[in-house]
């Protein structure tokens, strides 16, 4: 799996040395995470990179505007090929992972006015957002599903036991779980006028695609982490009751070194597989756990290693900084990986699904695009996480 994977990415090389260490295709992934060069959903369907590259967002708006699908061929067919894939037919264009945030006009510098003119810079920077990569933590993809899914996990077994010589085999039972997959929506839109797509000749569609990626990442991430679990959002990791918990107390508790090694053991004593493990925490732990030593004249628990109890710790503000318990407030969540490959994302389709309206404001010059993407996710190995929820 790993070579074919390797091959269809044009990294066989990577994918080889990843082998040659006895590791996995979460390995892999988390390898190319630490290059920033995570694969979309579209290499997986065929899609390869110089074709990635030469797709242009805006090549295909105007297309849509002028109803001329003479400009955007190569779009089209991109989009096609996905359908053709997947057997899905998207309700406008399929279109390479990436999602939308912010608004872009010509007027003025905080729109699309620092995208025009002669002589701008190709190196236009993003807003900063709630962003951290799952595949950079080992999380497995699946892309390109068609329907809800269900994966069935193993869930516990019998052990094995000594015998006499002549003593009857201990009978090796299994019992497993359906790990169900149900597609939910995340919708964004933008609006840009047509004199930006005409204008811009810095890469508007470089910063519009990776607006949308950012856009669609961010809730996908505030959904696996913190979902609630009140319709329509889903139950994020944070509060699936089937975790490993640990509780500060009757109104929180000061997060402690101790707590953190409470959260790290449950994993183990679930007897997860030490995989790719990992710390999501918010902004304020973090400040936290860098500012507190381990004891006096130790460390701190987070040193210039940026590692929390030896393992890789992403800072995501998804996870919230406001809960409450009783008297308690203002309250932090964390979440622990023993193994982050037990998490599983699906995608559904190509990833994206976008549509272009140039006519409910074309009288003000402007085209709207919608993006739309499907996703579900799911715990393999509950127990593989841990999470405390009450941390002052």
């Amino acid at each position: 799996e790993l070579i074919t994977l390797g091959d269809q990415l044009g990294e066989s090389d990577l994918a080889l040395r990843v082998i040659k260490r006895g590791g996995r295709i979460s390995d892999f992934y988390a390898e190319l995470a630490r290059r920033q060069e995570i694969p979309t959903g579209d290499s997986v369907l065929g899609i390869t990179r110089p074709a990635e590259d030469a797709y242009n967002l805006p090549r295909l708006v105007r297309s849509m505007a002028e109803r001329r699908p003479d400009i955007a061929r190569h779009e089209r067919e991109l989009s096609a090929l996905v359908a053709d894939k997947t057997g899905i037919h998207a309700n406008g264009e399929w279109l390479p992972f990436a999602a939308l945030a912010r608004d872009f006009n010509v007027g003025t510098a905080n729109e699309a006015g620092n995208l025009t003119g002669s002589a701008r810079t190709s190196a236009v920077a993003d807003p900063l957002r709630r962003i951290f990569s799952l595949a950079g933590l080992g999380a497995q993809f699946v892309t390109g599903l068609r329907a809800d899914s269900i994966f069935p996990c193993f869930a516990s077994s019998s052990l094995a036991a000594h015998k006499t010589e002549i003593a009857a085999a201990t009978d090796i039972t299994e019992t497993t779980r359906a790990l169900n997959l149900t597609a939910r929506r995340i919708a964004v839109k933008m609006t840009f006028s047509r004199q930006a797509e005409k204008q811009s000749e810095a890469p508007l569609h470089e910063v519009i695609m990776r607006q949308l990626r950012v856009a669609l990442d961010e809730a996908m991430l505030a959904g696996v982490l913190a979902g609630d679990g009140v319709a329509p959002n889903p139950t994020g990791i944070l509060f699936d009751s089937s975790v490993g918990i640990v509780a500060g107390g009757t109104n929180g508790a000061t997060l402690t070194r101790a707590h953190l090694a409470d959260i790290e053991a449950l994993p183990l004593a679930a007897n997860a597989n030490p995989g790719a493990t990992g710390w999501v925490i918010n902004s304020a732990t973090w400040k936290y756990l860098r500012k507190l030593q381990a004891g006096t004249n130790l460390p701190y628990v987070i040193g210039d290693d940026r590692r929390l109890l030896g393992h890789p710790v992403v800072v995501c503000n998804s996870l919230p900084a406001d809960l409450v318990k009783a008297g308690g407030s203002n309250l932090s969540g964390l979440v622990f990986g023993g193994d982050w490959s037990q998490l599983l994302v699906a995608i559904f389709g190509s990833g994206v699904d976008i549509t272009i309206d140039p006519v409910s404001q074309a009288a003000e010059g402007k085209v709207r695009v919608v993006a739309a993407l499907h996703y579900a996710f799911g715990l393999k190995q509950t127990g593989a996480f841990a999470v405390m929820k009450d941390a002052a």
